[in-house]
């Protein structure tokens, strides 16, 4: 502390207005006894507040300089500020402040804080009068600790209770800690890693693309349709996976093929029941084309254009077989099944055009008679 100094302040700010507000007790608080009654009559109506803490420090300080006597004179004064903690705030410390100065005229004073936006005002006093000291009150249990932890308590609390949180942050968890665990029991834990990363990079994808918010518009669409869709897409996916197997098994064989050579490998390999990857990708678009079909049939709409998709892809796919015979086997004959490449194609080509006729006259026959205006 400072030697020349002869008269202390012993001064403690509340600068949210707590202390004025609660006890209805204006300030400036000069005095040990007036600011004892005030501590009291604060701790009766606001027991759990900070400032009740700070506001009986200050008096503890004073105490221990009158008795130490390190000053000639020293005087105690609580100053209350304003809940807004703004500018009004500051300027109502700032005039209670100097007209306490006016009236103990101090040498200096012992700012009392109990940290946080309180000591925002050091710069203020010391423009009033010197600092000496600044004295922290560290509070076991503030007031903003308490509501941290309430709020915390609060958060696990829903978490635990509520069906959707407990399923993302305990269910989940404890689902992958399940998996570890049965997977370290035989040795197998590496493969947890894998297993974690599949499932977050699919959660990513899913939310990400908004994948879970598409998939519930479809179904609400039309279930037949979303149906046929997810079976061809998962059929289309094994024959994919067929298909670049049966290059794999052809690589083996054929050690420096031809680019051309590798496709025609991919679109002829054997699938299943006599169909190869061409056929069977064309099966997996028809059966999408069947949900849509029947949606539309039972809706009463046209089903002419599935119809006339379906037959066509099909025949792409023949005549892609055809391709990649070829392209595999440069030394095939010109003719397959019975048929050269130009006669295949024109077979289709007219299979397909009276498909497209019969449907149209069969629909124009069957269509409904409208009245000619007179």
């Amino acid at each position: 502390m400072d030697s020349n100094a002869n008269s202390v302040l012993i001064l403690y700010i509340d600068r949210d207005g707590d202390i004025e507000k609660i006890t209805n007790v204006k300030t400036p608080i000069i005095g040990r006894e007036e600011n004892l009654k005030v501590a009291q009559l604060f701790g009766l109506l606001s027991p759990d507040d900070s400032d009740l803490n700070a506001l009986y420090y200050s008096i503890k300080i004073y105490d221990e300089i009158k008795s130490k006597g390190n000053f000639k004179s020293c005087e105690i004064v609580t100053i209350s500020g304003d809940p807004s903690e703004g500018i009004t705030a500051d300027i109502k410390i700032r005039d209670e402040l100097i007209k306490t100065c006016s009236l103990i005229k101090p040498d200096g004073v012992i700012f009392v804080s109990d940290g946080g936006r309180d000591e925002l005002i050091i710069p203020l006093i010391s423009s009033i009068v010197p600092i000496i000291s600044i004295k922290r009150v560290i509070v076991g249990q503030s007031k903003s600790v308490e509501e941290t932890y309430m709020i915390i308590y609060k958060y696990i609390k829903k978490i635990v209770h509520d069906p959707y949180l407990s399923k993302v942050f305990l269910g989940i968890p404890g689902l992958l800690l399940l998996i570890y665990g049965i997977l370290a029991i035989f040795n197998l834990g590496y493969i947890f890693s894998i297993i974690f990363l599949l499932v977050v990079g699919t959660v990513a994808i899913v939310k990400g693309f908004s994948v879970d918010i598409a998939i519930k518009k479809e179904w609400s669409a039309s279930k037949i349709q979303f149906i046929a869709g997810i079976l061809s897409f998962i059929l289309g996916l094994i024959v994919i996976y067929n298909g670049i197997n049966g290059v794999y098994e052809f690589l083996k064989t054929e050690p420096n093929p031809s680019y051309l050579q590798i496709l025609g490998v991919f679109m002829i390999t054997p699938f299943a029941y006599g169909l190869n990857t061409l056929h069977s990708l064309a099966v997996c678009v028809i059966i999408f084309l069947s949900g849509r079909m029947v949606d539309n049939y039972l809706e009463n709409k046209n089903i002419k254009y599935e119809v006339i998709y379906s037959v066509f892809i099909f025949s792409l796919s023949i005549v892609g077989t055809y391709i990649g015979f070829i392209i595999t086997k440069p030394g095939l004959p010109s003719n397959l099944w019975g048929f050269d490449f130009l006669t295949m194609i024109l077979i289709l080509f007219l299979l397909n055009a009276i498909m497209i006729v019969t449907i149209s006259v069969y629909e124009r026959l069957n269509k409904p008679n409208t009245p000619k205006e007179k």
